[in-house]
């Protein structure tokens, strides 16, 4: 197949809309691209047409991360989402996405039910490749109190509109800490739901002149 043919095929896969189907067949696209081929052309017009979808439906499939092939490699600049549901990361693995340098371009950060602690919240917190981070769901997951509060004041995450810590191990006293947080302002969403929070808690929450209404909305509402 000549180059043409597969920018052409490349071309017809970007107009289309923004399906799960659609980004799985781009990103297969891209894997099989012979090398050389102007394959800088097809990333750089990926990229460009790409930029028109939803954040959300450009996602990760687990198992590249997992993986140092080139063809898997190249798709990472066009990722900007990702998720490892119930894979039992625990904070070893947080640690290593947080190091990883294929997350700079996510928006969109997925990891409930992992089982992740203190130690992994924070190494998330202060990763510098999560600079971009718009959304983050560490819901079901063994977060306290100071990791809660390093997530949302780490100066890497403030971009941050989206948090949800639905079931984790926050109290009281965290609570009331992050409604102290003027970092509070630029959250859209904060989700506690399932934390064993007491009422003066939650009433310190509730009354946080940080708190945006939709964030207080938000706030002990199950998603």
């Amino acid at each position: 197949m000549s180059a043409n043919v597969r920018i052409n095929n490349l071309r017809d896969l970007l107009y289309r809309p923004p399906e799960r189907s659609v980004w799985l067949e781009i990103c297969r696209t891209i894997h099989d691209w012979p090398r050389g081929d102007d394959l800088d052309v097809a990333m750089d017009y990926s990229k460009q047409l790409l930029d028109r979808w939803p954040d959300d439906a450009r996602k990760a499939l687990g198992s590249w991360f997992n993986t140092s092939a080139e063809g898997y490699n190249r798709l990472w600049p066009l990722v900007r989402s990702l998720e490892f549901y119930f894979e039992g990361l625990q904070d070893q693995g947080a640690m290593a996405l947080a190091a990883s340098k294929r997350l700079r371009h996510i928006t969109h950060l997925s990891l409930p039910l992992n089982n992740i602690g203190p130690d992994g919240a924070m190494a998330l917190a202060r990763s510098p490749h999560l600079g971009r981070l718009r959304w983050l769901d560490l819901s079901v997951n063994e977060i306290d109190d100071d990791s809660a509060l390093e997530l949302l004041r780490s100066p890497m995450m403030k971009h941050l509109t989206s948090l949800n810590l639905q079931k984790n191990r926050l109290s009281e006293h965290g609570a009331s800490a992050l409604a102290r947080c003027p970092e509070l302002s630029r959250l859209t969403a904060l989700h506690l739901a399932g934390n064993p929070i007491a009422e003066s808690g939650r009433q310190a929450l509730k009354n946080s002149p940080h708190l945006t209404p939709k964030a207080r909305e938000s706030l002990f509402k199950r998603v």
